[in-house]
């Protein structure tokens, strides 16, 4: 079964994009 090898990659990219958006989050705050 390959459904977990997707799993894994899907929640590896929802975790990347988190990690994105909080990192842009952090650099706006510090502008400011």
């Amino acid at each position: 079964m390959k459904q977990n090898e997707v799993l894994t990659r899907l929640s590896e990219q929802v975790l990347e994009a988190l990690w994105f958006l909080v990192r842009g989050i952090d650099e706006a705050d510090q502008k400011e």
